[in-house]
């Protein structure tokens, strides 16, 4: 979490010459070391604790998170045992607002946001992609280490995923890259993984439609 402190150090009142006599700017140094240790105390326990804030989307309206992970592999030895996998139970029309996919929760009032998760694999590593919806009824929401902790007033959700915090408007996406080599007796592959985490925004519930999609 982003936080700034502020420590106001104008002192209001000229400080007497100090002297044996005058132990006022002894007083004041030590006030403000206390204050300054105090600040420090303070400034560290907001950065470890997640913030969460007490907003959440208006009845009859949920929020849409998508976390999507995309794999590419290049084998450099032996050979990779391919992964062929499904398609996607889902489709979402940002322009629309429109979701249609398998919906295996109940759609009502309380529901609060839908989150829904992806593999897509390439490469050396298979074809094809998975994945799936998932409904949010209450705050924090928690699903398999991703936590949406909850929405300011002016829309922004505050995530916790992979030890940190990540705060999202609606049509930003956090993206995070990164190279595994993995090696084994049968093959060397090395994969190129790209974590992208949307938050497309608040949308009528009306607008989701259940059924199973085909390719």
């Amino acid at each position: 979490m982003d936080m700034k402190f502020r420590a106001a150090t104008e002192m209001k009142h000229p400080v007497p010459p100090v002297g044996m006599n005058n132990p006022q700017p002894i007083l004041y140094l030590a006030l403000l070391a206390l204050l300054l240790v105090l600040a420090l105390v303070f400034a560290t326990g907001c950065i470890q604790a997640p913030y969460i804030p007490s907003g959440s989307p208006n009845p009859g309206t949920y929020a849409f998170i998508d976390h999507q992970v995309y794999i590419d592999g290049t084998t450099t030895n032996g050979t990779y045992p391919l992964l062929m996998i499904d398609f996607p139970t889902y489709l979402f029309d940002p322009e629309r607002g429109v979701l249609e996919g398998l919906v295996t929760f109940e759609i009502n009032q309380s529901l609060l946001l839908i989150y829904g998760s992806g593999t897509h694999v390439s490469g050396d590593c298979g074809s094809g992609a998975s994945g799936m919806l998932h409904g949010g009824y209450s705050l924090p929401y928690m699903e398999n280490g991703f936590v949406v902790r909850g929405f300011t007033t002016n829309g922004t959700v505050y995530l916790s995923y992979l030890n940190q915090t990540i705060a999202l408007q609606a049509g930003e996406r956090w993206t995070d890259l990164s190279i595994i080599t993995e090696t084994t007796p049968d093959y060397t592959i090395t994969k190129t993984v790209t974590d992208t985490i949307t938050y497309y925004g608040v949308f009528p519930v009306s607008e989701i439609t259940a059924t199973r999609l085909r390719p």
